[in-house]
């Protein structure tokens, strides 16, 4: 599966409590989500509106667009801007289906996240 690797390197491990014990299970982290959403927007044409309306909620629980951006390797990039690209509009039907108060937060986190991180210029250390 596209992105499916880069993925495995998102996670975060879940605890599912049952009446006889428990399990672990890991799963993508908010990031690792969008990683796959993108990739499956990009090769899966059926039903494409379902893999936005879904990244909408990913982007809306971002917590560090940033930091998350930094995490981006590969190709990773690439496929959360197809699904930045075709959300760019806070009018965009799956924004549409987010409560108000969360959308220009998760429409400003997912364009945050695709963007290029600006190379840090080398410290100039005085008297050398």
């Amino acid at each position: 599966m596209p992105a499916g690797t880069s993925a495995l390197r998102k996670t975060v491990d879940c605890i599912v409590e049952y009446d006889d014990g428990s399990i672990r299970l890991s799963v993508p982290d908010v990031l690792g989500a969008l990683v796959l959403k993108g990739a499956a927007y990009k090769e899966d044409a059926r039903d494409r509106a379902r893999h936005l309306d879904d990244a909408v909620v990913s982007a809306c629980a971002m917590n560090d667009p940033l930091g998350d951006s930094l995490r981006m390797e590969g190709s990773d990039r690439g496929r959360v801007r197809v699904l930045a690209d075709a959300l760019a509009a806070e009018s965009h039907p799956s924004w549409l289906q987010v409560p108000e108060q969360f959308r220009s937060q998760g429409c400003h986190a997912l364009l945050r996240v695709v963007e290029e991180p600006k190379p840090v210029p080398p410290q100039r250390r005085l008297g050398r």
